[in-house]
């Protein structure tokens, strides 16, 4: 509802859309996406735990959930990454309308813009995507072991972090 709000008041203001306006509206469709998933899959994880954590029997359909769960993960985390990312470049081609006119702060701003997409680009890859199947037949028993998988996901969130702080900190 403030995505549309503040549409509405951009283009009564300026008759006009933008580009930061255009990534405010990729990231409130990728945080749709992302909200949908999270919706759609939270029993499939709430199995996953149980299972992992010993308060529940494998179900006969476990290994064909865990394979969907996994992918929608992948997709998950790569709408996560844009939406975030998207926030950063719409602050940054806001930012981008008064300096234009200074050179100096201009060429500092595309240094910013190409580290933030070098960021971007740098967490996706960061995803343990060995643990993020094409096929639901390609599950491993390393992937559904929790140790394993927290394993996977402590060196991902400590990059994802620091490449997060880091854009930010240089867009102040």
């Amino acid at each position: 509802m403030l995505c549309v709000c503040r549409s509405v008041l951009r283009f009564k203001k300026f008759r006009r859309f933008f580009a930061d306006d255009a990534f405010v509206l990729v990231a409130w469709i990728m945080l749709l996406a992302c909200l949908s998933i999270s919706q759609v899959f939270a029993s499939d994880l709430l199995l996953l735990n149980q299972i992992t954590t010993r308060q529940r029997l494998i179900p006969p359909d476990f290994m064909e959930r865990t394979g969907t769960l996994y992918i929608s993960a992948g997709a998950f985390f790569v709408l996560y990454y844009t939406l975030l990312w998207s926030i950063k470049l719409s602050f940054l081609f806001f930012f981008r309308r008064m300096y234009i006119h200074i050179e100096s702060w201009m060429r500092y701003w595309w240094v910013i813009l190409f580290i933030t997409g070098a960021a971007y680009i740098a967490s996706i890859f960061c995803l343990p995507w060995n643990c993020m199947p094409s096929s639901k037949l390609n599950i491993g028993g390393t992937c559904t072991n929790s140790s394993h998988t927290s394993s996977n996901l402590r060196p991902t969130s400590f990059v994802a972090g620091v490449l997060d702080i880091f854009t930010d900190i240089l867009s102040k």
